[in-house]
């Protein structure tokens, strides 16, 4: 093999390098709520055939070189070690307008600044809503919000009364980033429904609302812990069952 064919062979045994990326949660990010950004760089590969035939090199060893948080800060951030095809660390706003996250990585030689930009937000106030479904409905095993209906001043025997909760946002978005406590939720920094206080206690808690058989006539005050560490409460009348 001439010294010409030893150089063409290099040059097509010689993968293209693939570009680093980041993967996160869109905002808006809330204070006080950690966040996980992860930088990815995938091996490097050459597809032909519309990508139905590809050859992929080894997983580029990345380290992560800086990292600039305007409006939030960063925690455990990775960058004293070596990480094959990426590395993640979290993140919180620390303010209710634009945040940018900027990261410097490096691998194989190669040097990337990638950017991350979101929106801070903050929770302001817990709003409880009155509504009713089927007992027997809930009963069941297949049923969702849909089968939950506004309350009128009265209900019948056979509707159970649930209290749909939800947080306002500061702007303007509603959430309600609560889990119960034996299940697992994404994601993971979801606020356990132990930490909700209710009054009078519920007979059961549908995904995670307080259900009422009664007493009727009784108004539940219901508590939960804000982003910010606050308590937000709201009040709720359980409506009486209609006379015969």
């Amino acid at each position: 093999m001439n010294l010409a064919a030893v150089a063409l062979f290099t040059a097509c045994s010689s993968l293209p390098m693939t570009e680093p990326r980041l993967s996160y949660l869109p905002g808006p990010w809330f204070e006080g709520e950690r966040q996980r950004m992860t930088v990815e760089w995938p091996a490097a590969q050459a597809c032909n055939n519309d990508g139905e035939s590809c050859t992929y090199g080894d997983v580029p060893q990345v380290q992560v070189t800086s990292v600039s948080c305007d409006g939030c800060r960063a925690f455990d951030v990775p960058s004293s070690r070596i990480y094959y095809g990426g590395a993640d660390f979290d993140f919180e706003a620390t303010t209710t307008d634009a945040i940018t996250l900027t990261l410097g990585v490096e691998a194989n030689g190669e040097h990337r600044v990638l950017t991350a930009h979101g929106i801070g937000d903050r929770e302001l106030a817990l709003h409880a809503f009155c509504k009713v479904a089927i007992t027997s409905v809930i009963d069941g095993n297949s049923y969702s919000t849909q089968d939950f209906y506004d309350c009128l001043p009265t209900r019948l025997p056979s509707e159970t009364v649930i209290v749909a909760l939800a947080i306002e946002t500061l702007h303007g978005n509603v959430r309600f980033p609560f889990c119960p406590d034996d299940a697992t939720c994404s994601p993971s920094t979801q606020r356990a429904t132990s930490t909700i206080s209710v009054t009078p206690p519920p007979d059961r808690w549908v995904f995670s609302y307080p259900a009422f058989s009664g007493p009727d006539g009784a108004t539940v005050a219901i508590s939960a812990p804000l982003d910010t560490g606050e308590i937000s409460s709201a009040t709720v009348v359980i409506p009486p069952v209609a006379s015969p």
